[in-house]
């Protein structure tokens, strides 16, 4: 994952880059990484501003940690990915993850 991520980095591909790291962040969540990983999703959310649906992994991520927290308002909101599409159209992970 890391070598993929240099490599689209150097060719200038930022949408593989990015899908790299919304891997990293799914990855780093499944294995119990979770110290600043609500501010590496947050981060990650505003630097894929302009690719919503790569941004899904951050929101599946940080709407899992909220959940972790009893944090159901912000589960919410962010497992919603707070309003950026209609629940109806919600990228497939993120609804599915929404959906229990």
């Amino acid at each position: 994952l890391t070598e993929g991520r240099e490599l689209a980095t150097r060719s200038g591909a930022p949408y593989t880059e990015h899908s790299a790291s919304g891997t990293r962040l799914l990855q780093e969540w499944w294995t119990g990484q979770w110290l600043g990983l609500a501010k590496r999703c947050e981060d990650f959310v505003a630097d894929t501003a302009d690719m919503p649906f790569l941004a899904s992994d951050a929101y599946v991520v940080r709407g899992l940690l909220a959940v972790a927290q009893g944090d159901w308002g912000e589960a919410r909101a962010w497992l919603s990915q707070r309003g950026t599409f209609g629940t109806e159209n919600l990228p497939v992970p993120l609804g599915a993850t929404a959906a229990g």
